[in-house]
């Protein structure tokens, strides 16, 4: 395995546009299928030199998460000294001339995350539309080219996405609801989302799907 990694190292070439040959001499293989291996395998490595160098008066105060490159911190709310200096040496020293680029507040990957008086935490998939209509849309229009079939199933997979994403039965429901005021925007039938919205009541076993048709149509 250790070859296979040094000899994708060792021989990653990009062809320019005037037809030069280049080789990559710095960093992890661009467009090869070993690169997101490498990727978490280099973070992990450097993670773990990081965690030993962390008091372990200070461990139970800061927890972090990482999937591919977004990392998501918590910490207790201690403004101390220590503290700051551990989250700096995090942002400026944890992943070497990797920089840490900000992301939103309260999001983590495709969620939105809250912290609830009682310190629980509830997340649902984020929705930049929300706050600002129309702002993004993802999805092709009722009448574009693309198969009808092929527009069902992004619909069907987009609603599995809002549900599994959500922490709870009422989260699940309006990050639905949501999706659905958005497929109806581009054109979409109420029938069909309806129709859509039955199919998954059977095949997910959830009564929530029968209450949105009625909710909401």
């Amino acid at each position: 395995m250790i070859d296979v990694v040094n000899f994708s190292l060792e021989n990653t070439f990009v062809k320019m546009p005037d037809g030069r040959l280049l080789q990559q001499n710095k960093g992890i293989p661009m467009g090869d299928p070993t690169s997101p291996g490498i990727t978490i395998i280099t973070c992990a490595w450097m993670e773990s030199k990081f965690i030993k160098g962390i008091p372990e008066s200070e461990k139970q105060n800061i927890m972090a998460k990482r999937y591919m490159d977004d990392l998501l911190v918590l910490t207790a709310k201690r403004d101390t000294d220590q503290q700051r200096a551990i989250l700096d040496q995090l942002d400026d020293g944890c992943y070497g001339d990797l920089k840490l680029v900000p992301g939103r507040d309260n999001t983590f990957l495709e969620n939105t995350i809250r912290v609830n008086a009682d310190n629980s935490l509830d997340w649902w998939l984020k929705d930049e539309n929300l706050e600002h209509p129309g702002k993004i849309w993802r999805y092709t229009l009722i009448d574009s080219q693309a198969p009808y079939k092929q527009k069902t199933a992004t619909i069907i997979a987009t609603l599995k996405k809002a549900y599994n994403m959500g922490s709870n039965d009422e989260l699940r429901f309006k990050s639905i609801r949501r999706k659905i005021v958005e497929f109806r925007t581009l054109g979409y039938t109420a029938a069909s989302l309806r129709q859509i919205c039955k199919r998954l009541a059977m095949e997910m076993e959830d009564p929530m799907w029968y209450k949105l048709p009625k909710f909401f149509f």
